[in-house]
């Protein structure tokens, strides 16, 4: 496969063969800990934790930051400018 890639001028893949022959096999682990520090490994309950850590993440409680004043609003200024013709 090296050899195909070198030949073919397809350098990307020839450095990519080499990196996977020099690094060998790396397995990747799925393992994730909970909001009570436990650890979760099977598939079903690491896809309802990243699920439970995005709903917390984007839906933000904005009852807080309205009740308190914190949103600013600011009106953008742009001059008109005009062309000459020469």
């Amino acid at each position: 496969m090296i050899e195909t890639n070198s030949r073919e001028n397809n350098p990307r893949e020839m450095y990519r063969g080499i990196n996977n022959i020099r690094k060998g096999f790396q397995g990747k682990s799925q393992i994730m800990k909970d909001e009570n520090g436990n650890l979760i490994t099977g598939e079903r309950e690491l896809v309802a934790q990243w699920g439970n850590y995005f709903n917390g993440l984007l839906n933000v409680n904005n009852d807080h930051a309205e009740s308190e004043g914190d949103i600013h609003t600011a009106e953008l200024c742009v001059e008109e400018t005009t062309f000459k013709r020469k």
